[in-house]
């Protein structure tokens, strides 16, 4: 967010930040700012919701690994990665396709791999984690399982 210089970024944990606060997360804030959209849209939050645009996404896949075999995992992600995906280092390995992106970072707080992934489509979702996770087999073995 900081980077880009954009006015507000947001978290599937729902956390909400602003270039108001510095980047800063603010609930009180958030409340605030919805409330004065509904009065300015005269429309109900689902209506306003129901235009907002669904994509898949996977829950936080968690796979134990201990720090530096993880930390292997994600550096051989990064410098395989296709050619068509815009990857960020910023943290772990985050690329970024037309038709969504995969995410993979060595936990702060216990041995594993953690991934989470987004398609624009349910039917894209396998094929975007096959293409993120190309380098890595085993990993794409163990994610595909979970995903079921």
């Amino acid at each position: 967010m900081l980077t880009e210089d954009v006015l507000y970024g947001g978290e599937i944990s729902g956390h909400f930040f602003y270039r108001a606060f510095h980047g800063g997360d603010d609930g009180l804030y958030s409340g605030i700012l919805m409330g004065q959209v509904l009065l300015r849209e005269q429309r109900s939050l689902s209506e306003l919701v129901d235009g907002i645009p669904s994509y898949h996404i996977s829950p936080k896949l968690r796979m134990p690994c201990d720090g530096p075999k993880a930390g292997e995992i994600v550096e051989r992600i990064a410098a395989e990665a296709d050619q068509d995906g815009r990857v960020s280092r910023v943290d772990g390995v985050r690329i970024d396709y037309p038709d969504g992106w995969g995410l993979a970072r060595v936990s702060v707080t216990e041995p594993v791999l953690s991934m989470r992934f987004e398609a624009v489509r349910e039917d894209l979702m396998a094929g975007l984690v096959r293409r993120f996770l190309r380098p890595v087999p085993d990993v794409l073995d163990f994610v595909l399982q979970e995903l079921g």
